[in-house]
């Protein structure tokens, strides 16, 4: 929204009853209606320069400085994490509660299916590590009664569709979509 001709018509309008009373009180106004008008400018600069900043390849989406892909084929664990190598990536390590909340917003949207991300117990069981990290999970959003690790055979992590994309463990070789991870250029 741009004020400069509101700024023009109210002190034609004003200044034409030659009234001084009311100049100072018009003057406020252009003053404030100036500041305005120059903070929109700032505003706009700066997503400006904040979606430069925050640049991500074609069908990536962008969050708070990174990139999002969210696979279509169905691959295990580790073809999940090969296929995000592929593209510049890892599969996601969510650090935050918005982190986590914008993904699982963003996978609602689309068809109803399981996703990787890249943490699992492989190493040790029970001590949830980022892939190719020494990283221990600090947040988490674990389904009720998860990490279960079922047979003592589920070592991978997933957005489970079933129960809002909380966390579930499941077994690597299964065959779910992938989010892949990369910093925004």
């Amino acid at each position: 929204m741009k004020f400069p001709g509101v700024i023009l018509i109210l002190l034609q309008v004003h200044l034409s009853n030659g009234e001084d009373a009311h100049c100072s009180r018009y003057h406020y106004e252009e003053q404030t209606l100036a500041k305005i008008v120059r903070m929109e400018h700032r505003l706009e600069e700066l997503e400006k320069r904040r979606d430069a900043d925050c640049h991500c390849p074609d069908g990536w989406v962008t969050f708070q400085g990174s990139c999002y892909l969210f696979s279509q084929a169905e691959v295990n664990f580790l073809d999940a994490e090969v296929l995000c190598s592929q593209t510049g990536g890892h599969l996601v390590r969510v650090e935050s509660e918005q982190e986590n909340n914008f993904l699982k917003h963003y996978m609602k949207q689309l068809k109803n299916a399981h996703y990787w991300m890249g943490l699992s117990d492989m190493d040790q069981e029970g001590t949830f590590k980022w892939y190719g990290t020494n990283d221990v999970v600090s947040f988490t959003d674990w389904i009720s009664g998860e990490p279960s690790n079922g047979g003592g055979t589920e070592h991978c992590v997933h957005f489970y569709h079933g129960h809002s994309y909380s966390w579930n463990d499941a077994q690597c070789n299964s065959l779910m979509k992938a989010v892949c991870e990369q910093k925004s250029k």
